[in-house]
């Protein structure tokens, strides 16, 4: 567990995730396993990627073998009483911890006039960004609202996330757009 936690910290995450894994890696939640790959198989699948195998002669897969290999995941694994949008909020507090920006508990919430918040923007973007996988049924879920407790696992590709985040000026973050499908982090103002 110590091993998990010095991973997480790595990535300045504290409590926003469970695990760090690497795609060539298996994870296991309570008596389940499952290898990262198949997720993420699953995950490809889903957004009508082609998944090839080749075979090298020791049958081994070499599509394995390469560039894959070096993506990162965070994982969470939902508990009783979770909902995404908590989930999401828990992990951007700790990125934006991680560079020493306190986020108030209340930076979710819409202005005075009804409208979302920079921090409600990101969030909402992010459930584009992240997968709910079904550990039992070992499927995607696409219904966010139904997510079960120690059945579902949050999946977030750490290079996408960090990518995204890594942009946000926290002291504009006001200014971020976000039509319900593409988010405009807009510059100095």
């Amino acid at each position: 567990m110590a091993r998990a936690l010095k991973k997480r910290r790595s990535y300045g995450i504290d409590k926003g995730l469970d695990l760090i894994v690497k795609s060539d890696e298996s994870l296991k939640v309570g008596d389940t396993t499952i290898s990262m790959k198949k997720i993420m198989d699953t995950i490809r699948l889903k957004h009508g990627d082609i998944l090839e195998k080749t075979l090298d002669l020791a049958g081994m897969d070499a599509a394995d073998q390469g560039a894959c290999q070096n993506e990162i995941f965070g994982i969470y694994i939902v508990r009783p009483g979770d909902n995404i949008w908590n989930i999401h909020f828990q992990f951007l507090k700790d990125f934006f911890s991680h560079k020493n920006i306190t986020v108030s508990p209340m930076a979710d919430e819409p202005d005075k006039l009804g409208l979302s918040s920079g921090i409600g923007k990101l969030l909402k973007f992010s459930e584009t960004m992240i997968h709910i996988y079904n550990i039992t049924e070992r499927r995607l879920d696409v219904d966010l609202d139904l997510i079960q407790p120690f059945n579902k696992l949050v999946v977030y590709n750490m290079d996408q996330v960090f990518a995204l985040l890594n942009q946000v000026d926290h002291s504009h973050v006001n200014h971020i757009r976000f039509d319900g499908e593409t988010i405009w982090i807009v510059a100095d103002q």
